[in-house]
């Protein structure tokens, strides 16, 4: 996947990812990214692929974000299920995308925030 100065701009990165995207020498994906993890640039990486996603995509990389984090939530609110359950709805979503899940689970993303 090649990321060009173009594709930044035209998804309206912040000045300073800009600023950042635009000093690398190549804009083949793997190498921003190497370069972006040395200088601890992750948040400019997860802006690229949730750009790239579609809804599905980013839903599944939502899930998946969210379960890596869910223990350490959990250890500090143990009796707070409301992003496990959101979590859950997603996943049924996903599995059904109906009216009713995706209500569903728009309903128990909003509680969990």
């Amino acid at each position: 996947m090649k990321i060009t100065k173009r594709w930044i701009k035209s998804n309206n990165a912040c000045n300073d990812s800009l600023e950042w995207f635009e000093q690398q020498d190549s804009f083949d994906a793997k190498i921003l990214f190497d370069s972006a993890i040395k200088s601890e640039r992750f948040s400019d990486i997860n802006w690229v692929l949730t750009k790239k996603m579609n809804r599905s995509q980013l839903t599944l990389y939502s899930i998946y974000a969210a379960e890596k984090v869910l223990e350490n939530f959990e250890k500090i609110f143990p009796d707070d299920g409301r992003p496990r359950i959101a979590i859950e709805s997603a996943k049924k979503y996903l599995e059904n995308p109906s009216f009713k899940t995706k209500d569903a689970a728009r309903s128990a993303a909003e509680s969990a925030r």
